[in-house]
């Protein structure tokens, strides 16, 4: 299976290369029998990408240690599930898997378009991007190389990535990263032929990998939360800094483009956007397998750096002569009218969202940047990216509030306060509940009132239009995404605003109490399984002599990897999430790190309600 592997890649890299050649003389000759070849070449070397992919599952299910990526990532105590999933574990591995997805998505297009001009164009520049992965495999991380020694266990795939939500965190942040390459390639091909923009596609390919990157975001966010052991789920890493950024520059495009098909204006800025997104993706792919950038969550180092940065070179200076060649015929027909109009608004907000990508892609690279400019690194902190840009998330969740009360092109003033004075009038008092309740920090408070007028200002149009009962869902499926951002701000605000951090010792049988909760030590149990050793406490948890449950966090010693690693436990309940940390014991005592995290569950409460929003806007008409 080894060598049936490789030698696909190989005749894949070879079809690809003979694929391009018949496009190439089927358009100089206008031969539609040399562009069926073209079309039908580039299926088979999918398939054989497709085959090759087979080979290496099986090689990692059969635990053929012969082959080096299976013995680096599996062992013979790891489970089915976790063994299947080392296939996109290492950067071998995710880099065939990028590569078949993008094979997927490829044949998907071949069903559904009607193989007009501009697809032709399409498959034609997306095969230079199959020959580029299919390089980076062969030459630089082969995933079929055979060990020059035979051994009779592997090293196993590293502790951190055997969770649950480790299993869907890479798949859809590949589906979301790799379904971006669809609306660029058709811009490009677009870019060439000056003929109609093929809007639906790229709108619809673009929401669908934004749904899918956000999926992703929630999944690699909550397994930050219950695995890394620091009682937070997002730290300004560089890893998930790449997947931000995309997003981030995807949802300026999703809101752009939708005035840019009413009126035919911002072509050009869109048309930026989708390039942008599409390079932030192919970065962000780059960063986590390079190892250029520390990170907890890149997990290899590797020679691919420069092929990867050539490929960025040679697409960044592709596109921009192609954009500046076309800028005139770019041009819109019509201007925005008004700032304070919903066409406005939405162009201002792609632009805060721009301000937001620059910020933290500057401050992602910076360590680069500092080495080159004064020959040393330095990363900046958590706390700059935070700074930096919480006025500016700020000002889109007010720009989210005051967009559903605008109209389109005009803006009358009288107009606008007669939408905005009953909602403002209900946020006023809602925030003076709030401040009585105990929440009196400017910025929770900030947060706070802006989501409530929007909450109010969203709950009163639907009333409005009560009427349509069948249709609402399709007409506010923007608004339901904008509810889960805006749920997910608060959620934000408060846990980070009120967190609670304590250091505990507690002797067996002691009780401890931490604001209205008591915690009760009932000591510390051994026990082992094939894969590890492992020491579990017992706490149990109470709430004004209400029993609420039992905390069990643990130390788990791996017996094929050097550094014990801490399982936390969380205990969810309506006001947040305690969370423990066991940091050790002895005879008498356990020491434990406990997070009081309120209302932290509001933030993946809000990412579900932007999936929900999103699957409705994707089969809205």
């Amino acid at each position: 299976m080894r060598e049936l592997g490789f030698s696909s890649l190989i005749f894949s890299f070879l079809f690809s290369i003979l694929s391009i050649l018949f496009c190439i003389y089927g358009f100089y000759k206008k031969d539609e029998r040399y562009l069926k070849a073209f079309k039908r070449s580039l299926i088979s070397s999918i398939f054989l990408i497709i085959i090759s992919s087979i080979s290496l599952i099986y090689l990692l299910l059969t635990k053929d240690y012969e082959t080096e990526y299976v013995a680096n990532y599996v062992n013979n105590t790891l489970n089915l599930v976790y063994t299947f999933s080392s296939f996109w574990a290492g950067m071998e591995g995710s880099l065939l898997f990028w590569i078949l997805i993008l094979g997927i998505y490829t044949l998907f297009l071949f069903y559904k378009n009607k193989d007009e001009k501009i697809d032709h164009f399409s498959y034609f520049f997306l095969n230079f991007i199959f020959i580029f992965f299919l390089t980076l495999i062969i030459f630089f991380a082969n995933p079929f190389k055979k060990l020059p020694f035979k051994i009779s266990d592997g090293q196993g795939l590293n502790p951190l990535l055997q969770n649950f939500w480790m299993l869907l965190h890479p798949p859809f942040l590949y589906f979301g990263y790799i379904g971006f390459t669809i609306p660029f390639i058709y811009t490009i091909s677009y870019l060439f032929l000056k003929e109609n923009f093929p809007e639906n596609i790229i709108r619809r390919w673009g929401l669908f990998s934004w749904l899918l990157l956000s999926i992703g975001i929630l999944t690699g966010g909550r397994w930050a939360y219950v695995e890394l052991g620091w009682g937070g789920y997002w730290v300004w890493d560089p890893v998930e800094n790449a997947s931000l950024l995309p997003w981030l520059t995807g949802s300026a495009f999703l809101h752009t483009s939708i005035i840019s098909k009413r009126e035919n204006i911002l072509k050009r800025w869109n048309i930026f956007l989708i390039f942008l997104t599409f390079i932030l993706t192919i970065i962000g792919t780059y960063l986590t397998r390079s190892g250029i950038i520390s990170s907890v969550h890149a997990f290899s180092q590797s020679k691919i750096s420069p092929p990867f940065i050539f490929f960025l070179i040679i697409i960044i200076l592709f596109f921009l002569y192609l954009f500046i060649k076309n800028y005139k015929f770019l041009k819109g027909e019509k201007k925005i009218e008004s700032i304070m109009s919903i066409e406005g608004n939405l162009y201002l907000l792609s632009l805060i969202l721009f301000l937001i990508t620059l910020i933290i892609f500057i401050g992602t690279f910076f360590p680069i940047i500092s080495e080159a400019l004064i020959l040393k690194k330095i990363s900046l902190s958590p706390s700059f990216y935070s700074n930096a840009t919480a006025p500016f998330f700020t000002l889109i969740l007010f720009i989210m509030a005051i967009c559903q009360n605008l109209k389109r092109k005009e803006f009358k003033l009288k107009n606008f306060f007669k939408k905005i004075y009953f909602p403002l009038f209900l946020t006023t008092i809602t925030s003076f509940i709030l401040i009585f309740l105990g929440v009196k920090k400017f910025y929770p408070i900030l947060i706070c009132s802006i989501s409530f007028f929007f909450l109010y200002s969203f709950l009163i149009n639907i009333f409005k239009d009560i009427k349509i009962k069948s249709k609402i869902l399709l007409k506010y499926s923007p608004n339901f995404i904008h509810l889960g951002i805006i749920i997910t701000g608060i959620g934000i605000s408060i846990s980070n605003s009120y967190k609670i951090k304590k250091d505990l010792e507690i002797s067996k049988n002691e009780e401890i109490k931490l604001e209205k909760f008591v915690l009760n030590y009932k000591g510390i149990d051994f026990s082992s399984n094939p894969q590890y050793d492992y020491a579990v406490a017992k706490i149990d948890v109470y709430e004004k002599n209400k029993f609420l449950g039992i905390l069990k966090p643990e130390i788990r010693f791996y017996k094929n990897y050097e550094e014990p690693i801490s399982e936390v436990d969380i205990l969810p309940i309506l006001e947040g999430d305690l969370y423990l940390i066991l940091k050790g014991w002895d005879k008498e005592k356990g020491y434990f790190e406990l997070h009081f995290n309120p209302l932290i569950n509001l933030v993946w409460y809000g990412i579900i309600f932007i999936i929900f929003g999103g699957i409705i806007l994707i089969f809205k008409k």
